[in-house]
């Protein structure tokens, strides 16, 4: 969730993870078509800044926790988040 619209190149359709808990997590990926049309309107002519904005100022979001519930709960057979 802490991607930067300067870390993605929609022209060659990558996207470089630049922090990360391991070496490996540092890497370049290549973004399906997909991902390049989210991201693109993500972007929307930005070229600085975080991807996935938070609530206050210069900010990134850092936790789905209660978004990803209340998808689970919306898709799940019995109603229920978990």
């Amino acid at each position: 969730m802490s991607l930067r619209v300067e870390h993605v190149d929609l022209a060659k359709r990558t996207l470089t993870v630049v922090r990360g808990k391991s070496k490996a997590a540092r890497r370049t990926l290549v973004m399906t078509p997909s991902v390049k049309a989210i991201l693109s309107a993500r972007i929307s002519g930005r070229n600085h800044g975080w991807i996935f904005e938070g609530k206050k100022p210069g900010a990134h979001l850092t936790k789905l926790n209660n978004q990803h519930d209340a998808v689970v709960a919306i898709l799940s057979p019995r109603g229920s988040a978990r």
